[in-house]
């Protein structure tokens, strides 16, 4: 039973270890899906923020060109005179002869882009042109009833820049949300009027609310702050519609944080209070201070769907099923339950305040939150669960900065603990296994009783489950040892005992069997034993009286025949019966030959008589004493003495060697029952040191896995550092940039720690200048090759004559996809193309802007998202690619860089930026590429600290030297 206790204690210590690295493996998974719906959440984010920054930059770029176009200079040098000439000009002839002209290409241009109308100011604030509300017509935006209207705002600040006025109620639109843009027209440098593009929600909304890829319950919207009020910039769709559309107030940290400039992610309350992941950023539009918010239930984003035989089953329903636990809950750190499998009275309610909190997970949720390590429960009747007992386990999910994001808890029934404790192997009939628990309450299912004995019998009814014993007491008091005492039903058992510690609560293990079957073979064996006694103690009873009785008579007789001799009285001959021919015998005859003769002769011959009778007593004595002797042998346990007969006829001998020969095969019998005893004792040994075995054999398993790691971790290092000399040795060297005439060009690339697949090259061919800036997705040897594959096939085209660029980019994707596909990757990299000559830049592909700097450090933002696709993820992008064109002056140049550098972030996680590494470049543009270069990267070196860099940094500087040929207009 000790070896049974034991081996039962380790299983059970096992079992729960087992317990916490499920959990581990648990938290791990959880933390990898709420990565991976964040990764999800920020790229559908940023695709939609990109549209977004990019309607309104096309927009902008349009009234920029239409303001300054002839045709609206000259409609309002028109304008301006018909207001001198008529008192009335939007209603005369000649207003109409103005406006019919500028409707042929007005009315166009409003329909291509889909703006709500499009209006002419004069400076002085009157209205005298709209393309769609001509009762607009003639209203003066200074101090008519427009004058707080946002045209009136617009209109005002145009007179010095364009600009956009953000949306608000427009009473000519039925007080609608609408927005303008407005831009200054100047003619020969005076400003003569302004032009206004009215915008509607409706083209903001179908690009927010388009739903490819996205979830259930994600959905984006955007906000947007004015005049102190925060509010919608666009309608909702998942959440109702009357309150969350344009222009609604709303609030929020992550809508706060958006509005500051800030990106994220982070987990939110809901106006439902709900929770939600949620993936927040800025949008960059001149003149507007707007957020785009990304959200999905958090439920939807951690709790995947799995395809498999149950449709639409989620990951956490089939591991609960594989492992066999009751239920897995998914807790905020503020204490709601939003996720679990079994939807029980729990679900959706919070754990630490609500109904439930004083229950099991509401005290173990409020443990781990505290310690922020793993915790574990004691069974206790949980109510949602129809108060059947449980046992709970759970740990927090934390984050970089050690802050709790979820907690995730397993419910373990009865049923789980069962598969262990019920394993009876070498108990024999009576002999069981089971926990009690500090209330005397039974923590596993006795099989002896299982009506009133069991988890939930006991719980149910406490007063026939209660277990209190000598060894349950003993075994919380902290005692280990065994004993004979009257267990939980009255029976008499054996009983070994031993406290468990699970956690921070203590149990008792006890492993029992019943007296009568564990002693049965020693008392059958006792009772054999007094059995023979008692046949030993009888016949020998019975044979020395025979024997005595045969000594005593003719020694009595002879001595009453002597007396009456020495009495002088005659004797009879008849008188004493000598039968036999013994001493005894002799003896008789002997008295009765005295009377026949003398005195003497008696004397003399009685002294040999005597003697020899003494001789016989003597004799006589020696041989009952040897006997006596083997009797004490017998009762100290001695069956190995060896009995002497006296004669062939000695049956008392005879008896005592039959009775020690079977009591010697009864102690043999019981000394192999004692050996078989010691058999099973070192056989539960032998497994107990065979299971320590194993568990040194895994622990050696362990340690061989972590030196394969570090050999990975040195060959993925090798890897790296191949990756990064291929890098560097195919990057264009300072003599090869020299020999460029008209270009100053300083060029830097510095591998992250782990190399990523940042690409930069300049070749020059025919008089044509190539230059190539890319970035692959990913880090470490395949990326790097897929980097070498772009070197070698651009090189390789440019060498063949090709310089088309539309035409160069498509054959250079087609080549890499295929490469990719042979590889079996999902690798593929953005990539821009720049053709100079002749102070012309041809701009082709897609990846970061290109920031072209003019003479005296002013700077313009290429976007280039327009301008092709991503290499390498479909066969054909030639509907994609497009080119852009850019006239460089003496003085003028470009800034190519790659996103380790926008990226790169400080130890308050904030990014460099685009904006800074303009200010940086326009700081020192006065100055040559290569102290450009070396300005910025100093810049961002200051703003890293002492960061760990996680992707390659690389920037090309490309500065227009003095001209010598002439730029074409």
């Amino acid at each position: 039973l000790e070896s049974v206790r034991e081996i039962k204690k380790a299983q059970i210590e096992y079992f729960f270890a087992e317990q916490q690295d499920h959990l581990q493996m648990l938290l791990e998974v959880v933390a990898t899906f709420k990565q991976n719906a964040a990764q999800k959440l920020k790229s559908v984010q940023g695709h939609q923020k990109a549209q977004l920054e990019w309607y309104f930059h096309e927009r902008l770029n349009n009234i920029d060109t239409l303001s300054k176009s002839e045709l609206l200079i000259q409609a309002m040098n028109q304008f301006h005179l018909a207001f001198k000439i008529a008192d009335r000009p939007v209603s005369d002839m000649g207003w109409y002869v103005i406006k019919d002209k500028l409707d042929l290409e007005l009315k166009r241009y409003q329909k291509v882009y889909g703006y709500n109308d499009l209006l002419l100011m004069t400076v002085k604030g009157d209205i005298v042109y709209t393309a769609t509300k001509p009762d607009k017509l003639g209203q003066n935006l200074l101090n008519g009833a427009l004058k707080d209207s946002p045209l009136a705002k617009g209109f005002k600040k145009a007179l010095k820049r364009i600009t956009v006025q953000d949306f608000e109620p427009y009473a000519p639109r039925n007080n609608q949300h609408v927005a303008f843009m407005t831009a200054p027209i100047f003619s020969s440098g005076e400003l003569i009027g302004v032009l206004a593009f009215c915008l509607s929600p409706d083209s903001i909304n179908a690009i927010v609310q388009r739903r490819e890829g996205m979830g259930k319950t994600e959905e984006s919207y955007l906000v947007g702050a004015w005049n102190e009020q925060i509010s919608y910039r666009s309608n909702r769709l998942i959440k109702g519609k009357e309150q969350c559309v344009m222009g609604y107030e709303t609030r929020g940290d992550d809508i706060d944080k958006a509005l500051a400039g800030k990106s994220g992610i982070a987990i939110k309350v809901n106006d439902n209070r709900d929770l939600e992941l949620a993936s927040y950023a800025p949008l960059q539009i001149q003149g507007l201070n707007w957020g785009i918010i990304t959200t999905i239930s958090l439920e939807e984003s951690i709790t995947p769907k799995l395809m498999g035989e149950q449709a639409q089953e989620d990951f956490f329903s089939r591991y609960i099923n594989h492992y066999g636990y009751h239920d897995l809950y998914l807790i905020h750190p503020d204490g709601k339950i939003f996720y679990t499998v079994k939807h029980e009275a729990d679900y959706a309610t919070n754990i630490l305040t609500g109904k439930y909190a004083e229950s099991t997970l509401g005290n173990l949720s409020r443990k781990v939150s505290q310690s922020k390590t793993f915790g574990i429960s004691d069974y206790a009747p949980y109510a949602p669960s129809y108060n059947d007992p449980y046992l709970f386990v759970a740990q927090p999910v934390l984050s970089q900065q050690g802050e709790i994001e979820l907690i995730v808890a397993l419910q373990l029934s009865d049923d789980i603990l069962e598969q262990v404790m019920l394993k009876r192997a070498g108990m024999g009939k009576s002999g069981e296994t089971y926990l009690v628990g500090n209330d005397m309450l039974m923590r596993s299912n006795s099989f002896l009783d299982l009506d009133n004995h069991s988890i939930k019998a006991s719980f149910a009814n406490p007063s026939l489950g209660v277990v209190d014993t000598q060894s349950s007491r003993a075994a919380l008091a902290g005692e280990t040892g065994e004993q004979i005492i009257n267990n939980y039903l009255g029976h008499s058992v054996l009983s070994a005992y031993t406290p468990l510690k699970i956690g921070n609560t203590k149990w008792a293990l006890i492993a029992e069997m019943n007296e009568n079957e564990a002693f049965a073979a020693l008392i059958k064996l006792e009772w054999l034993l007094g059995i023979v006694a008692l046949l030993v103690g009888f016949t020998a009873a019975v044979l020395i009286h025979r024997f005595t009785q045969h000594l005593l008579t003719p020694l009595l007789q002879v001595n009453e025949h002597l007396k009456c001799l020495a009495q002088g009285k005659v004797v009879k001959a008849g008188d004493i019966i000598c039968r036999g021919k013994d001493e005894i015998a002799d003896l008789k005859r002997l008295a009765q030959s005295k009377k026949l003769v003398g005195a003497d002769d008696i004397t003399y011959q009685g002294k040999d008589e005597i003697a020899e009778i003494i001789g016989s007593f003597h004799q006589l004595r020696n041989s009952v004493k040897s006997t006596i002797e083997q009797a004490n042998a017998i009762a100290a346990g001695d069956y190995t003495r060896e009995v002497k007969l006296l004669s062939q006829q000695d049956q008392l001998g005879i008896a005592l060697c039959e009775m020690t020969r079977t009591l010697y095969s009864q102690s043999q019998n019981l000394q192999k029952q004692q050996a078989e005893l010691r058999r099973i004792n070192e056989k539960l040994e032998q497994r107990v040191i065979q299971r320590t075995h194993q568990l040194a054999q895994a622990n050696q398993k362990v340690t061989a896995l972590n030196e394969r790691l570090k050999a990975e971790n040195l060959r993925m290092g090798a890897e790296l550092e191949i990756t990064r000399q291929l890098q560097q040795m195919v990057l264009p060297k300072e003599p090869e940039l020299k020999q460029i005439k008209g270009l100053d060009i300083a060029g830097f690339m510095e591998p992250a720690d782990e190399v990523g697949g940042d690409y930069y090259d300049v070749l020059q061919h025919n008089g044509c200048v190539k230059i190539g800036i890319g970035d692959v997705t990913g880090h470490g040897l395949a990326s790097g090759v897929l980097m070498l594959m772009v070197q070698m096939a651009v090189r390789t085209l440019l060498t063949n004559g090709m310089t088309q660029p539309e035409t160069f980019l498509t054959i250079l994707n087609r080549v890499i996809y295929d490469n990719v596909q042979r590889m079996n990757s999902d690798k593929n990299l953005t990539l821009s193309l720049l053709d100079y000559q002749d102070g012309v830049l041809r701009l082709c592909g897609q990846h970061e802007e290109v920031i072209v700097v003019r003479k005296g450090g002013d700077i313009e933002r290429i976007d280039t998202f327009n301008l092709g696709f991503m290499v390498g993820v479909e066969p054909d992008i030639a509907d994609f690619v497009a080119q852009k064109e850019i006239t460089l002056q003496p003085g003028d140049g470009v800034v190519l860089y790659t996103d380790g550098i926008t990226e790169a972030r400080n130890i308050d996680k904030r990014q460099y930026g685009v904006e800074r590494l303009c200010e940086i470049v326009g700081c020192h543009w006065h100055q040559s590429a290569l102290e450009i270069q070396q300005a910025v990267i100093a810049d961002v070196r200051q703003h890293i600290g002492q960061q760990r860099v996680y992707d390659d940094i690389t920037l090309l500087v490309l500065k227009q030297k003095k001209a010598s040929y002439t730029v074409r207009p």
